[in-house]
């Protein structure tokens, strides 16, 4: 027969409570047969990697509860329940919150244009987290399956278009990495890369890779889009869904 065996703490002064709860029925608690420390809800850090099953289940548990310190952590997603009007500049992410935490921000950004006819431009913008415009220096080139050569633009601006002539009822993409000063964060210290992709109005599938830099901001940490209609009827309606990644 196995025996419970309660060992006081002799430098010790506070009482251990053993509390039962208000329960009318019977219960059974197994202690497991191996050495170690019971942990409470109310320990914090007490949990190691070697206590996890390799087959841990975490379907249904929101993953930006969890952090991966050797890579990338999402930290927000965004999806339109329903059409949203993007004529003027929406704002998509906010990640002013982990700008202590992380340099890197990569969004990945799916759009809809919802519309019957005609097509849309697409502009991105940054602000910093005081809200002030962060203005843009940027290069973009491409090109359509039909061999026409695809420019999105180039120059400067408050606005970086990266997929243009979106045509009604298809689907415009892009993968956009944002590097934060990690020296002086000073001018010209952001970097920002992008690679869209989109159907182009009467010219079909299309491509752009794109680099822009930061003049006058110390930090991006909002990003917002904004749709110009292109060609009749088109409207600036659509839906987005987009995923924010912190990358260390």
């Amino acid at each position: 027969m196995s025996n419970i065996v309660l060992q006081p703490n002799a430098s010790g002064t506070g009482n251990i409570t053993i509390a039962t709860p208000n329960t009318n029925t019977d219960r059974t608690l197994n202690i497991p047969d191996v050495a170690g420390n019971l942990v409470t809800t109310g320990d914090t850090g007490s949990i190691s990697s070697g206590m996890l099953n390799n087959t841990l289940n975490l379907s249904g548990k929101t993953i930006s509860n969890f952090t991966n310190p050797n890579g990338w952590n999402l930290l927000d997603t965004h999806e339109d329940a329903s059409t949203v009007d993007y004529a003027a500049s929406v704002e998509i992410f906010d990640w002013s919150s982990y700008l202590n935490t992380y340099k890197v921000f990569h969004i990945e950004l799916y759009y809809y244009p919802v519309a019957s006819s005609g097509a849309q431009h697409l502009y991105n913008q940054f602000q910093d987290s005081a809200s002030s415009i962060v203005g843009l220096r940027y290069a973009t080139s491409g090109l359509s399956q039909d061999n026409s050569i695809a420019t999105p633009s180039y120059g400067t601006g408050n606005y970086w278009l990266t997929g243009y002539g979106v045509q009604n009822s298809t689907a415009y993409s892009h993968n956009l990495t944002i590097v934060n000063g990690r020296l002086s964060d000073t001018s010209l210290d952001i970097t920002m890369r992008l690679q869209s992709c989109w159907y182009r109005e009467g010219y079909g599938s299309t491509y752009a890779n794109g680099a822009c830099m930061a003049d006058n901001s110390t930090e991006v940490s909002k990003y917002f889009i904004n749709m110009d209609q292109a060609s009749a009827g088109g409207g600036e309606d659509g839906r987005v869904y987009a995923r924010l990644w912190g990358v260390y």
